[in-house]
């Protein structure tokens, strides 16, 4: 029951509480429609099958046992509402509405409940003028029970017809796109997690061929995970991954880290947990759960790790939240341990349930479904940005991402302008499919809901994405990969931000920026010069995808960097105090290499005079030195020589090529 809970969607399309099903006892089959007595007995078996599949909740078969019934006795009501009940269960809502549409007329005694059924099709399937006027009509015969039972419900599913209908009206620009047959099959597909560069996507299937292996609830296999890769722009037929990661039970994506190297699963352990397991090469090591205060004895059905990896937003069940499932947030300090888990708070958490959290890579933008705000039926995905220490009111992200369907578990790429999500709708290939989308028209940089206002159809510029990523590749002088270590800091504050490692089988690395900081970045690994560089990102800079590969050089004599973490007053030897991180560093090459000699050397740019520049280029190196000798580093290790503005390494005809001239460099002349 936990698992029919959390991936309720995938088989079961979310009705609240009223949906009833016809007594299926009182079918009359006496009529002309049966030939003979082996035709009626076959007819009744098949009714008897279906009602025992229709309280167990398995729909599709009970569905295929009612259509043996209906070939034979098609104007009868309690067929027609039947099967349209299962039509509505398996999201076949077209049919669902017509086969609803014709009990009236063969039964005008029709219980109350019923026009809640025919109300619910009418919802579904977005006819919103008609799914009121039957809510209505249901709510008009109310016995004292039901006004008890379902006058809150009613409302708000009025409610929810009067938004959607209002929304449908100036629908998101968007182009939405079926994954095709090469990755969705007639079981469902949900769950997707991307890379924040969208190489890598991992999503959750019901398949055959599982690890569990047998058939579970509802005759679908077990949950296991699948990953495709992006090949220049062509998405890789999906693989199974296997154990470790997939299991006898069910095992289902629910996150990914930006650079793809930490995979968040859900399993149905314990009320249902959250675990992670990390990339090594190309293998995924044992998954582990989270500890408290992330895991609970309650239900922790979906989860998503910050930028940094240092701050998890999940959803839990768990007793003290504002509704059902809450969303919940948790940091984890230096040391690794998981802090407080904290409620988000009511701004976005309703009475209602949300779920399938989301953090965008700019660290502050938030994706969540609810069945609360302004929905326009079962979950509706919504966005909310954190600003001055608090969260901006949750925005429906609109029509036709949102439909009056359950919306879940969407995901917006780095670039902000296309994602992913599951679904099920009309034309796809059975249960819930994989769509990819991306917005078509320019955007406001501070609004995800952009309204049609004229034919143009070119490609989105981000929308609110406002970061810099940092991809490529960390190789040695031979093009081999290096398995390093990449620290991010905050320059002005000199804190540590995120630390990462590159992919020990490819050298590959990710590194996300939100924009409003002044980064340095160092990359470190075993036998190898440190790397370092620079990344001072302005407020409202938009979206920028970097690509940089880093050569390592090995500790040997000649190898030189460049120190792009270490600045100067303004014509002045004085180091920043923003400086101290990159002399830390060098501190630490020369306390592990006792017998290293080096040279600093300064450089400049061609603004005044040869004279001057050479002599200010001397003293900035020598304030380098300075600085060492004073941590405990014997002179005679150090070396120091200015060559002011010779040997540039850029033009200095620009602001940018005379920002690169103006260096100080790291050599090593005896290791």
């Amino acid at each position: 029951m936990r698992l029919l809970f959390f991936f309720s969607f995938v088989f079961i399309i979310t009705v609240q509480g009223h949906t009833q099903t016809g007594s299926l006892k009182n079918v009359d089959f006496k009529s002309k429609n049966f030939p003979d007595k082996a035709a009626l007995k076959k007819a009744n078996n098949a009714i008897g099958k279906a009602e025992v599949l229709m309280d167990n909740g398995q729909f599709d078969e009970a569905m295929a046992e009612l259509e043996i019934a209906y070939a034979l006795n098609p104007d009868n009501a309690t067929l027609n509402r039947n099967l349209g009940i299962c039509c509505i269960k398996t999201g076949n809502i077209d049919k669902a509405v017509e086969l609803l549409e014709k009990v009236p007329g063969y039964n005008t005694k029709l219980k109350n409940d019923f026009y809640f059924d025919l109300a619910t099709a009418y919802h579904l399937s977005m006819q919103w003028e008609k799914a009121i006027d039957a809510y209505k009509d249901f709510r008009k015969k109310f016995t004292k029970k039901e006004k008890d039972q379902y006058a809150k419900l009613v409302s708000k599913k009025i409610k929810e017809c009067d938004f959607g209908r209002d929304l449908s009206q100036t629908p998101v620009k968007v182009k939405i796109e079926n994954m095709g047959p090469a990755i969705n099959t007639e079981y469902p597909e949900y769950a997707p997690a991307i890379s924040a560069d969208e190489s890598v996507l991992l999503f959750t299937s019901r398949r055959p061929g599982s690890t569990g292996s047998e058939t579970a609830v509802n005759s679908f296999y077990y949950d296991d995970i699948y990953k495709i890769e992006n090949k220049d722009g062509q998405w890789t037929s999906p693989v199974n991954q296997g154990p470790p990661v997939n299991t006898k039970i069910h095992d289902a994506t629910i996150g990914i880290s930006n650079d793809g190297q930490t995979l968040l699963i859900y399993k149905d352990v314990n009320e249902g947990d959250i675990y992670y397991c990390k990339l090594d090469g190309s293998k995924w090591q044992e998954p582990e759960a989270f500890p408290e205060p992330v895991n609970s004895d309650s239900h922790e059905p979906s989860a998503s790790l910050s930028f940094n990896g240092r701050t998890l937003y999940f959803v839990s069940e768990r007793i003290g939240g504002k509704g059902g499932k809450d969303i919940y947030v948790a940091k984890r300090d230096a040391d690794g341990i998981w802090g407080k888990a904290e409620n988000l708070g009511s701004t976005v958490n309703t009475k209602y349930d949300e779920d399938g959290v989301f953090i965008h890579p700019d660290g502050k933008t938030l994706y969540f479904s609810s069945q609360g705000h302004n929905t326009i039926g079962g979950y509706d995905i919504f966005r909310t940005v954190f600003n001055d220490d608090k969260w901006s009111d949750p925005e429906n992200v609109g029509f036709p991402l949102n439909t009056a369907d359950d919306d879940v578990f969407f995901v917006l790429a780095a670039s902000g302008y296309r994602g992913y999500f599951s679904s099920r709708r009309p034309g796809g290939f059975g249960n819930t499919d994989l769509y990819s989308f991306e917005f078509l028209h320019e955007l406001a940089p501070d609004s995800l809901t952009v309204r049609v206002d004229s034919a143009q159809a070119e490609p989105a510029v981000a929308p609110g994405a406002d970061l810099t990523i940092l991809t490529g590749f960390i190789l040695d002088a031979n093009d081999s990969p290096v398995r390093a270590t990449i620290e991010v800091f905050d320059l002005n504050t000199r804190e540590t931000i995120a630390i990462f490692e590159s992919n020990s089988e490819t050298g590959k690395y990710l590194v996300s920026l939100p924009s409003g900081n002044n980064y340095g970045m160092k990359v470190s690994a075993e036998d190898f010069l440190f790397y370092s560089e620079n990344f001072d990102i302005k407020e409202g800079s938009g979206f920028k995808d970097v690509k940089l590969n880093i050569k390592m050089q090995k500790v040997e004599a000649g190898a030189r960097i460049i120190l792009k973490n270490v600045f100067f007053e303004s014509g002045s030897a004085a180091l920043t105090t923003s400086s101290e991180l990159e002399l830390e560093s060098i501190l630490k090459l020369m306390t592990d290499y006792p017998s290293a000699i080096i040279e600093v050397s300064g450089y400049t740019d061609n603004v005044g005079s040869e004279t001057f520049n050479k002599k200010l280029s001397e003293k900035r190196a020598k304030a380098v030195v300075d600085f060492l000798t004073v941590k405990g580093i014997d002179t005679g290790r150090l070396e120091y020589v200015g060559f002011g503005l010779s040997n540039p390494i850029a033009t200095n005809d620009t602001e940018e090529g005379r920002r690169q001239n103006r260096r100080t460099e790291f050599k090593i002349i005896t290791k």
